[in-house]
C-alpha cells in the first residue's frame, strides 16, 4: 500500500498548492468576478483540466481569506468517470505579511466532504498527474510540479489543514487493486522553519478503508494515526517520526526515512508493538488465509519490532526483519480438549530464516521446551531441539472416538533434528524417548495392554530399543535390540534409494497366549469365531526391514495347545520372516522345524515350513484335534511340510496344503466305543485295553480336509487298516476293514444264525480269518459307525459263486 500513500501525498500537494496560491494571490489584485474568472483560467491552464468553482468569497480581516463553494475538477481525456476530485467548499485564511516576502503561511485549509477518485487505466494512463505530463503514468517528482508549486514548495506552511468526512478512493486497472477510504477525518499542522524544510505534525482517522487485488483481499480497516513527519527538500529527504499507528484498534508505532523523495527508491521503516492481542491480529488475515484458522482458537499477546527496507533498485527490493515474542500464548483446536501453552514464545524472522524458542511451554499434561530454526526458506535447513514430558492420558481427547481407545503412561523425550527439510532422508536426527507405567485399551480389542514401558535410544544411523517390555492379561513380551540405517526407509512415503533398516534383537516371554491374543487367526474345527467383533491382527504392514534374532517363549499356547520351552533363531529377509532351529516341548515329546512368512502380499501372506515330532503323546493329540480322548495312548512320530496363504482361519484351512507321516511303536487302546458299537452288531466281546504296535500312517491336508491314506496298526483283536478324512468342519468320513485274529474269527465263525452266516461270507480266502469292512460317518461329537457289506469284495465273490452253483442245480 506504499504506493498508493505516495500517490495520495503527491496529488493533494500539488492540487492544493495550486488552489491556494492562484486563487488567493488573484483575488487580492483584481476584483472578485475577474479574480474569479483569472483564477479558474491560470488554475485550469496548469492543471490542463477544467475547473469549476462555484462561488468564492474573500475576507482581509486578521489576514487573507477565501471561502470557495462547489469546487470540481474534471479527469482529462480518455476517462469515463467525469470528475478527479469535487468538494462542498474550502475555507482558507492565509497570513497577510509572510505573502511579501514571497511566503505563504496559512492560518487553516479546511476542506468539507472532498471525493477524490485516483485512477491508472489498463493502458498505463493516470488521472493524477497534471500539466504537460498528465498521459504520463510516472507520478511528477517535487521539481516537475507547475511554477506556482514550485514557490509553495520553497515556503510554504500552515497552522490547521482539515479534511471533513473525505472519500479518497484508488483503483488501479492494470494490476486489478482498489483502495477505498471512507469518512476520513484529517488535522495536520505544517510549519516551515527555514527554506525547504518542513515539519509535519498532525492525526486522523477513517470509517474503513478497503483494500482489494486479483491475489489478496483484506477485511475492512479502521483507522486511527497521530503523526510526525519532517520534509528536506534541499537534500530531498523526508523521515516519519514518533508515529502511532491504529487498526482496528490494535496500536503499532511507526519510523520511517525516504533517502530521495524525488525517486522515492529507497524505505527504511520500524514498526513496533507492545503486547498487542493475537485475536485482534488474527482479524487482520487476508479472507483466503481465515478458513484454515477457523478450526482453532488461538490466544495472547505479542510484542514484535520489524524492520523493513525497500530498495527499487535491488532484484530483491523488500527486506524485512522481524523480532517478535508472544505471552501467555495458547493454541487449541476447538474440536478438542486441551491446549498447547507456553509462557513465552520468542524468536527472529526474515525473508530468508526463521527462529522460535518454546519457553515454558505446556501440553496436555505435559511440558515441553527447546527451539526451532529454519534458515534458507526456498530450500529449507532445520535445526530444532525438543525436550519434555507428556501424560499419554492427556492425549485421550486427540484419539479417535471409535473404539472408545483409553490410554496412560508417562512419555519423557529429548529430541534433536537438524538437516534439510526437502533432503529429510539424509536429516541428523538424535534423542532418547521412555514410556512408563503404559496400559492400553479399546472396545473390542481381545485383551488390554495391562502395562507396557519403553526405553529408545536413537540417532539417523541406528536405534537402540534397551527394554520394550508388554503385559497382557494372559501374555507378557519382552523385546531388546538395535535398527541400523533406520532413516530414510521407514519414513512412510519415502521412495528414493536408502540403505535397507537391519534389526538384531532378542524376543523374550513368559507365557505367549495366542489363542486369547489374536483368536481370529487361531485355526480348529472347535474354535468359535462368531464372537470375535475387532480384527487383532495388526492394522499395517510390518516395516519393509532385514534381521535376524532370538525367540525364547516358555510357554506359547496355540490351538489351546502348549508349547514350551520353545527357541528358534528369527531372520527377516526381502519380505521374508523366517523362524529356523524351532525347538520345543509339546504333549511330553519334542517338536523342531522351521516356518517361513512371506508378506510380500500383504493382505495374502503366504506361511510354509516342515516340522519333526518325537514321541508325542497320542491321547493329547487325539484328545485336541479329535475329540477321541482317553482311548489311544502311546508315543507318536510325526513329520511333514505345509503351505497356506491367509491371516484369517477361513482361508487359511481352505489353501492349507500338508503332506506328512505318522508312525506309532507300541501304545494301547482303551474302551474304544466306536469299535464296540461294531463289534455289538457281531457279538465280539473285546477286551477293555489292547495293546497296539506297528501304527503307521501317511496324511495330507487340502481343501479344508485331512486325509490319512491306509493307516495301519496291528492289535490283539486284528489288524486294523483305515482310510479316509476329517474335515475342519468337524464331519467324519473313513472307511476301513479289521482283519479279526484267529481266535476272534472262530468265534463269530462258530456262532449260529446269522452272525455265522455273515461271518463266513467275510472270511478270507485261504486262511481261518474274518475280514471286517466298516465306515465312519457323522462329526467328531456325534460319530457314527457301521458295518460296510456293500463294500467286501470277499462277500461279493461268494455271493456270486453261490449264486453260480444255483443255477447249475449243484
Amino acid at each position: 500500500m506504499a504506493k498508493p500513500l505516495k500517490i495520495f501525498m503527491t496529488a493533494g500537494i500539488a492540487v492544493l498548492a495550486l488552489l491556494i496560491i492562484g486563487i488567493v494571490a488573484l483575488y487580492i489584485f483584481f476584483p472578485k468576478e475577474k479574480a474569479k474568472d483569472l483564477a479558474l483560467e491560470k488554475i485550469t491552464a496548469a492543471l490542463n483540466r477544467k475547473v469549476v468553482i462555484e462561488d468564492v468569497s474573500v475576507s482581509l480581516w486578521g489576514g487573507l481569506g477565501a471561502y470557495l463553494e462547489g469546487i470540481k475538477i474534471a479527469n482529462p481525456e480518455g476517462f469515463t468517470r467525469s470528475l478527479f476530485l469535487e468538494a462542498s467548499a474550502l475555507d482558507i485564511k492565509v497570513k497577510f505579511w509572510p505573502l511579501l516576502k514571497g511566503e505563504v503561511a496559512i492560518d487553516r485549509i479546511i476542506l468539507v466532504r472532498p471525493r477524490v477518485e485516483l485512477l491508472k487505466l489498463a493502458s498505463g494512463q493516470t488521472n493524477y498527474t497534471f500539466g504537460a505530463t498528465a498521459s504520463s503514468a510516472n507520478v511528477p517528482a517535487v521539481e516537475k510540479l507547475p511554477d506556482e508549486g514550485k514557490v509553495a514548495a520553497a515556503a510554504f506552511s500552515f497552522e490547521k489543514l482539515t479534511l471533513e468526512d473525505a472519500f479518497i478512493s484508488y483503483i488501479n486497472d492494470s494490476s486489478q487493486m482498489t483502495v477505498i477510504i471512507h469518512g476520513l477525518e484529517l488535522n495536520s499542522r505544517l510549519k516551515n522553519p527555514s527554506t525547504g524544510i518542513f515539519n509535519l505534525s498532525g492525526d486522523l482517522k477513517t470509517d474503513s478503508v478497503i483494500y482489494r487485488s486479483a491475489a489478496e483481499k483484506l477485511p475492512v480497516l479502521v483507522l486511527e494515526a497521530s503523526y510526525q513527519a519532517t520534509a528536506d527538500l534541499n537534500k530531498k529527504q523526508a523521515a516519519l517520526n514518533d508515529t502511532e499507528i491504529k487498526i482496528n484498534g490494535l496500536t503499532f508505532k511507526v519510523k520511517a526515512g525516504i533517502p530521495n523523495i524525488d525517486s522515492f527508491d529507497f524505505l527504511n521503516a520500524e514498526i513496533s508493538a507492545d503486547k498487542t492481542d493475537i485475536g485482534g491480529l488474527l482479524s487482520l488475515v487476508p479472507e483466503k488465509n481465515k478458513a484454515a484458522l477457523a478450526p482453532y482458537d488461538i490466544k495472547g499477546k505479542l510484542t514484535l519490532k520489524a524492520l523493513v527496507k525497500y530498495n527499487a533498485r535491488s532484484a530483491e527490493s523488500l527486506a524485512w526483519e522481524v523480532e517478535y515474542q508472544f505471552d501467555d500464548f495458547a493454541l487449541a483446536k476447538k474440536s478438542l480438549k486441551g491446549a498447547f501453552e507456553a509462557g513465552q514464545l520468542k524468536g527472529k524472522a526474515d525473508p530468508g530464516s526463521a527462529r522460535l524458542e518454546i519457553v515454558e511451554g505446556r501440553l496436555p499434561g505435559g511440558n515441553i521446551s527447546g527451539t526451532v530454526a529454519v534458515v534458507n526458506l526456498a530450500n529449507p535447513n532445520l535445526n530444532a531441539a525438543l525436550k519434555g514430558d507428556i501424560d499419554l492420558a492427556a492425549l485421550g481427547p486427540f484419539l479417535p472416538e471409535k473404539n472408545k481407545i483409553s490410554l496412560t503412561g508417562k512419555m519423557r523425550f529429548d529430541i534433536k533434528a537438524q538437516g534439510r527439510i526437502k533432503d529429510y532422508g539424509g536429516m541428523d536426527l538424535s534423542g532418547n524417548l521412555a514410556i512408563r507405567d503404559g496400559s492400553y485399551a479399546a472396545e473390542g480389542l481381545p485383551e488390554p495392554v495391562e502395562s507396557f514401558q519403553m526405553e529408545a535410544a536413537f540417532s539417523s544411523n541406528a536405534m537402540t530399543l534397551n527394554k520394550f517390555d508388554v503385559k497382557f492379561p494372559s501374555s507378557d513380551l519382552s523385546l531388546t535390540g538395535q535398527l541400523t540405517d533406520p532413516l530414510p526407509g521407514l519414513i512412510p512415503g519415502y521412495s528414493g534409494e536408502a540403505p535397507r533398516p537391519f534389526l538384531t534383537f532378542r524376543m523374550k516371554s513368559r507365557r505367549f497366549d495366542y489363542d486369547k491374543l489374536f483368536p481370529e487367526a487361531v485355526v480348529g474345527a472347535d474354535v468359535d469365531h462368531t464372537h470375535i467383533t475387532v480384527d487383532s491382527l495388526p492394522p499395517l504392514p510390518i516395516p519393509d526391514i532385514n534381521g535376524e534374532g532370538k525367540g525364547v517363549i516358555d510357554t506359547l499356547i496355540y490351538s489351546r495347545v502348549e508349547i514350551t520351552n520353545m527357541m528358534g533363531d528369527i531372520t527377516i529377509q526381502d519380505r521374508v520372516i523366517y523362524v529356523k532351529n524351532v525347538n520345543a516341548d509339546v504333549y511330553t515329546g519334542k517338536l523342531n522345524g522351521e516356518v517361513a512368512l512371506d508378506i510380500s502380499d500383504f493382505e495374502n501372506p503366504r506361511f510354509f515350513g516342515n516340522y519333526i515330532a518325537s514321541k508325542i503323546e497320542v491321547n493329547d493329540f487325539m484328545a485336541r484335534f479329535t475329540g477321541l480322548a482317553g482311548h489311544l495312548y502311546g508315543k507318536i512320530d510325526m513329520q511333514g511340510n505345509f503351505d497356506g496363504r491367509g491371516w484369517e482361519p477361513e482361508p487359511i484351512m481352505q489353501s492349507l496344503n500338508m503332506q506328512g507321516d505318522a508312525s506309532l511303536k507300541e501304545g494301547k487302546i482303551v474302551n474304544l466305543d466306536l469299535l464296540k458299537k461294531m463289534t455289538e452288531e457281531l457279538k465280539i466281546k473285546l477286551p477293555s485295553e489292547e495293546a497296539v504296535r506297528d501304527l503307521a500312517s501317511k496324511f495330507s491336508v487340502e481343501n479344508g480336509r485331512v486325509k490319512i491314506d491306509d493307516f495301519a496298526v496291528k492289535t490283539q483283536t486284528g489288524d486294523w487298516v483305515l482310510g479316509g478324512s476329517a474335515g475342519f468342519d468337524g464331519t467324519l468320513s473313513y472307511t476301513g476293514t479289521v482283519l479279526l485274529s484267529e481266535s476272534m474269527s472262530q468265534n463269530l465263525l462258530s456262532q449260529s444264525g446269522l452272525v455265522s452266516g455273515l461271518a463266513g461270507l467275510m472270511k478270507q480266502s485261504g486262511t481261518n480269518r474274518v475280514k471286517v469292512p466298516f465306515k465312519i460317518g457323522g462329526s467328531y461329537k456325534s460319530p457314527n459307525i457301521m458295518l460296510d457289506l456293500s463294500r467286501g469284495d470277499m462277500i461279493k465273490n461268494k455271493v456270486g459263486e453261490g449264486l453260480q452253483n444255483l443255477l447249475q442245480g449243484n
